[in-house]
């Protein structure tokens, strides 16, 4: 009953809201109708106009301007690249010289990408000052023709060029809203290049190569500001074309009403689409094959198409929820309800096909020539996709591999496993890598993962310290370096170890053995063992601890007397 009230309620509130609605247009009309405007008023309006126009015109020949010093710069940076990239090829650079060489290109393409960022910003300033010419346009052309309306002219003209120019609006709105969501995106790209950059400013070693870096970020984040400004005018570009088209439409609609040739108008489209929609039926329906006893045509294929692809987004978004049900009110992993949606969807997919097909009208013992056929390719050239196949289906039934594993292959490749599929697993690397692996590689090759049956893991940092120390002290400032890592997990199963390992030629050599929980660690942003060096490097050094590095002396057992005489000669000088 409560419902029942509340939608009586709802309804009786839309029927108010729909009795406002008509009787504000009635008012709108009466007013739109009963405007008073003089010979006098519109010659004020063009006046007003022709002073916009021109300060618009100026405003447009200073951007005209600009865009051609733009292009200046841009051809001048692009001859200072090729030289760059000429140097670059040779083979005779250094190390150092080259990732310098390899900085200042990058830096000089981002003065570049700046440039053209900037020329696009001033077409998006261009098209704000179109905008605002093209609403001064309309506001005249309509004032004049409601003058010449009130005298009996029907403004038929006005009319359809109004058409035209929602039409023409519209398109560019369309432009405006694609720009924006490229911009976001290069917005986006554009933040992980930046912070990709300050990784390296933080990990380099050599001062010059750390300026370079810091001068190319500061040119990153410049361009990063030029991009905001960017999307700000594309919102502000969009919002003012929306503004436009409603007012355009609101005084098309009135004038038509005023005029009272809307029903013709109307009349006139119904038959237009009629005639229109008994073509496109006829094109639809017509037979173009015949399989045995199916008729094959246009709508067919669309009814087959149309439904499968409904069907399909219809599963995934049975998969989210019922993936969602299941971390609400399981325990499972996330590994083991992957596991399961996935045989489930594909499971749901077959049967889908099958359902589809049926619904098309074709008969399924006339597949059978077609499953024979795809037997036979397995056979000879589907082998690859058939092994993947199953192995795909061993990986989730056996779940000896689940999402968010961390994992290691024989040739090197090592990551968390992001999604698994019946044909292969996108393994995301800690360098920020997606490599698609195909399961016949988890089948049949070795791997290794850190995170099978639980994800406790030892880790063992080795280093050597100088003959002069003593090893209980080296063996306590490690333990206590160990624990400033916040990685390192420490209780009565998983204690800290310091191992002396043996004598070695320069130095005596210990390994610090840790325990850490891999799941709990962000292994992008996380150098596991360079933060245990970090630590014990600066223990070290506040202990007076020496870290030795290799040393040679050179023994002469036989000298010239001449040399002999020119050394001791020198060094009484």
């Amino acid at each position: 009953l409560i419902f029942i009230n509340k939608q009586n309620n709802i309804q009786q509130l839309i029927d108010k809201l729909k009795k406002l609605k008509t009787s504000t247009e009635k008012k709108i009309e009466e007013i739109f109708q009963n405007i008073e405007i003089r010979d006098n008023d519109l010659k004020e309006i063009k006046k007003q106009k022709e002073i916009i126009s021109y300060q618009l015109k100026q405003k447009n020949k200073e951007l005209l301007d600009e865009a051609r010093d733009i292009d200046k710069n841009i051809i001048y940076y692009d001859i200072k690249l090729q030289g760059l990239s000429d140097k670059l090829k040779s083979k005779k650079l250094s190390t150092r010289v080259r990732t310098l060489l390899q900085i200042e290109a990058n830096r000089i393409k981002s003065v570049i990408d700046y440039y053209n960022y900037k020329k696009f910003y001033i077409e998006q300033k261009k098209l704000a000052l179109n905008i605002k010419k093209t609403y001064q346009d309309f506001y005249y052309n309509w004032i004049a023709a409601y003058i010449e309306m009130k005298k009996g002219t029907k403004p038929i003209k006005l009319i359809n060029s109004l058409k035209e120019l929602i039409e023409k609006l519209q398109d560019t709105y369309s432009d405006v809203l694609q720009n924006i969501a490229d911009t976001r995106e290069v917005k986006i790209s554009l933040a992980q290049k930046i912070a990709y950059n300050l990784q390296e400013i933080k990990t380099a070693k050599d001062i010059k190569t750390k300026n370079a870096l810091i001068n190319l970020n500061l040119h990153l984040k410049k361009q990063n500001k030029l991009i905001d400004n960017i999307i700000f005018q594309l919102i502000d570009n969009k919002n003012q074309i929306k503004d436009l088209i409603g007012q355009i439409k609101l005084i098309s609609q009135l004038m038509n009403r005023m005029i009272g040739w809307m029903s013709s108008l109307n009349i006139w489209s119904r038959e237009r689409i009629l005639a229109i929609y008994q073509k496109l039926k006829f094109v639809f329906y017509y037979p173009f094959a015949k399989l045995g006893n199916i008729t094959l045509s246009l709508a067919s294929i669309f009814k087959i198409v149309f439904s499968f692809l409904i069907g399909l987004i219809l599963l995934k978004l049975m998969r989210k929820k019922i993936t969602v049900f299941l971390q609400q009110n399981t325990h499972l992993t996330f590994g083991a309800i992957n596991s399961i949606t996935t045989l489930g969807y594909y499971f749901s997919l077959i049967l889908l096909v099958i359902i589809v097909v049926s619904t098309a009208g074709i008969d399924l013992s006339q597949l059978s020539i077609l499953m024979g056929a795809l037997g036979v390719g397995i056979g000879f050239g589907l082998q690859t996709i058939a092994n993947n196949f199953i192995s795909g289906l061993i990986i989730l039934t056996d779940r000896s591999i689940k999402v968010g594993d961390i994992v290691e292959l024989e040739d090197g490749v090592m990551g968390e496993v992001k999604d698994l599929a019946i044909r292969a697993t996108v393994i995301r690397t800690f360098d920020g890598k997606d490599i698609i692996v195909p399961n016949s590689e988890f089948i049949s090759t070795k791997v290794n993962t850190w995170t099978y049956s639980d994800d406790w893991r030892r880790l063992t940092i080795p280093f050597g310290v100088s003959y002069d120390a003593d090893p209980e002290e080296v063996r306590q400032i490690a333990i206590e370096a160990a624990r400033d890592v916040p990685i390192t997990i420490e209780d009565k199963n998983h204690p800290i170890l310091v191992w002396f390992e043996g004598f070695g030629d320069s130095s005596i050599n210990f390994s610090l053995k840790v325990w850490c929980r891999i799941n709990r660690l962000d292994m992008v942003r996380t150098g596991v063992l360079s933060d245990y060096y970090f630590s014990l490097f600066k223990k070290l050094k506040e202990a007076g601890i020496e870290i030795p590095f290799p040393q040679r002396d050179i023994n002469i057992k036989h000298i010239s007397n001449d040399v002999l005489k020119l050394i001791l000669t020198k060094n009484t000088l």
